[in-house]
C-alpha cells in the first residue's frame, strides 16, 4: 500500500525532468550557437557605434531631466 503513496511523487518528478529537458533541449542550442563558428553579433564595430550613440543619447536626456529638477527645486516645489 505504500507504494501508491508515492506514485503521484514519482510523475511530478518524471514531469519535472521532461520539462527541463524540454526547456534546455530548446534555449541551450540557441544560446551556444556561436561555439558552431558562427560569431553572437554581426559586426562588432556597428554595434559598439550604436551603444555609444546610444548612452550619448541617455547622457543628453538626462542632463535635461536634472535641469528641469533644479529649476523645479529654485522655485520651491518638490519633485
Amino acid at each position: 500500500m505504500r507504494r501508491t503513496h508515492y506514485a503521484p511523487l514519482r510523475w511530478m518528478t518524471l514531469i519535472g525532468i521532461l520539462v527541463t529537458g524540454f526547456v534546455l533541449g530548446h534555449l541551450l542550442p540557441a544560446g551556444l550557437a556561436w561555439q558552431a563558428g558562427r560569431p553572437p553579433f554581426r559586426d562588432a564595430g556597428e554595434q559598439r557605434e550604436q551603444i555609444i550613440r546610444e548612452l550619448q543619447e541617455i547622457k543628453g536626456l538626462l542632463r535635461a531631466q536634472n535641469e528641469l529638477l533644479r529649476q523645479q527645486l529654485a522655485q520651491g516645489n518638490k519633485p
